[in-house]
C-alpha cells in the first residue's frame, strides 16, 4: 500500500469479497456512534441508518486492488468520517464514473443540502452495499457504480463506452474510477435528470466541468484528482 497520499493507480485487476470478520472500532465505540447518529437524525429526519460495506484488508498497487470487506452500518462509516478516520486500518472503497458526454463535459453532480456530504461536488455513486455481494462473496463495484448512477441521475451507464479503471487514494478513501464516453451532450443528460429528479432527491444538480480550472474548494481531494486525471495533468 503507497501512503502518501493522494495518488492515482491505473487498474488491470479488482478482488473484493466480503468476510464475516467484525470492525472493532464499530464495536468499540458503539455506544459513541449511536449517541452521534442520534443528534444527527434528531437535526435531520431525512437520514437513515443503513448497512454499508468497509474494506479491512487493502492492497493498492502493480495495477490491482485487493480488499476484504466487513459489514457494518452507516452511522460507524460516517462517526469515523467526521471524526477523523481514527482507525487507519480501514479504508471506505467505493465505485465511480467518470463521464464523458459527447461535447467533451465530464459529469459531475451537487449532494442536495439534507444528504451527509451536503454541497459537495462528486461524480455519481455511493457506498457498497450488501445488495452488491455475490453468492460467493465477491463484491461487483461495477454494479454498484451502474445502479447508483442510475438511480441518481436516471442515467443508464450501458448505454455508455467503458474504458480503463483507475483508482484514486484520498487519505482513507478509495474511489474505484472507471471512464465511460456517451453519445448524450450534457444538455441531454441534463434533460434526463430534470425528469429524474422526482424520484431521487440526492442531487441538486448536474455539474458541467471541462478542464481542470472547474476545479472548486466543493470537490473532495478524490474528486479533484478525477479532474485533473481525466483533462491530463
Amino acid at each position: 500500500m503507497k501512503d502518501s497520499p493522494p495518488f492515482i493507480e491505473t487498474i488491470n485487476s479488482i478482488d473484493l469479497k466480503l468476510t464475516d470478520a467484525p470492525w472493532p472500532f464499530a464495536q468499540n465505540e458503539r455506544a459513541r456512534i449511536d449517541a452521534y447518529w442520534q443528534e444527527l437524525a434528531d437535526a435531520n429526519a431525512t437520514l437513515w441508518n443503513g448497512n454499508v460495506l468497509i474494506a479491512q484488508d487493502v492492497y493498492l498497487g502493480d495495477g490491482k486492488l485487493v480488499a476484504r470487506f466487513t459489514l457494518t452500518d452507516y452511522a460507524s462509516l460516517m462517526a469515523w468520517r467526521d471524526w477523523g478516520f481514527p482507525d487507519k486500518k480501514v479504508f471506505n472503497i467505493f465505485g465511480q464514473p467518470a463521464l464523458m458526454t459527447s461535447d467533451g463535459v465530464l459529469v459531475l453532480t451537487e449532494m442536495a443540502s439534507h444528504t451527509m456530504n451536503a454541497g459537495k461536488i462528486v461524480p455519481p455513486g455511493g457506498s457498497l452495499e450488501m445488495s452488491d455481494v455475490g453468492l460467493e462473496g465477491e463484491i461487483d463495484i461495477a454494479a454498484s457504480m451502474h445502479r447508483e448512477t442510475l438511480e441518481e441521475t436516471g442515467y443508464d451507464l450501458s448505454q455508455a463506452r467503458a474504458g480503463a479503471r483507475f483508482a484514486v487514494m484520498d487519505e482513507q478513501r478509495i474511489a474505484l474510477v472507471q471512464k465511460f464516453s456517451c453519445a448524450e451532450t450534457f444538455a441531454d443528460l441534463e434533460r434526463v435528470f430534470s425528469v429524474h429528479l422526482d424520484k431521487n432527491k440526492e442531487l441538486t444538480r448536474l455539474v458541467p466541468v471541462k478542464s481542470r480550472r472547474s476545479i472548486s474548494a466543493a470537490m473532495p481531494g478524490y474528486t479533484q484528482h478525477i479532474v485533473r486525471y481525466t483533462f491530463g495533468t
